[in-house]
């Protein structure tokens, strides 16, 4: 199996960008709640799903939002047993050095209803900047 999130984003890119809005909003649930604990239909259920969405790109950009939710689809792809999946998802997104602050922002931003600022390091590396520490987005809610 592939590991490296460069390698599998180019096997599925094409795939990812594809994929409808719905599928893409299902990717990013079921990544949420591998982070979170929190089971999919209780995340769409918080009617935040789409603000959180829309927050992760605001802050991070449309095409990093796209590489996080190809290389989740791909683990998807490749780990038939959920608990392989999150197992997977935990060791090699939440570790990566791009992809990592970002999941775990994505983490902090279910539970608090706050986007919390990627490191100053990872800014300095690939750009997208985020304003203050903490950024409340309006009409957002934690969810627990």
């Amino acid at each position: 199996m592939a590991t490296d999130p460069r390698q599998l984003l180019s096997m599925t890119l094409t795939q990812s960008l594809m994929t409808t809005e719905g599928k893409m909003m299902d990717d990013f649930l079921e990544l949420s709640s591998i982070l979170t604990g929190i089971p999919p239909g209780d995340l769409r259920q918080k009617d935040t799903a789409q603000a959180y969405f829309d927050s992760l790109v605001h802050h991070v950009g449309d095409d990093l939002a796209i590489e996080l939710m190809a290389v989740y689809k791909c683990f998807r792809i490749q780990c038939k047993d959920p608990e392989k999946l999150a197992f997977t998802v935990r060791q090699h997104i939440k570790s990566h050095p791009k992809l990592g602050p970002v999941a775990r922002s994505l983490q902090k931003m279910w539970r608090t209803a706050h986007w919390y600022k990627l490191p100053v390091h990872w800014h300095e590396q690939y750009g997208r900047h985020s304003h203050g520490n903490v950024h409340r987005e309006e009409g957002l809610a934690a969810v627990s």
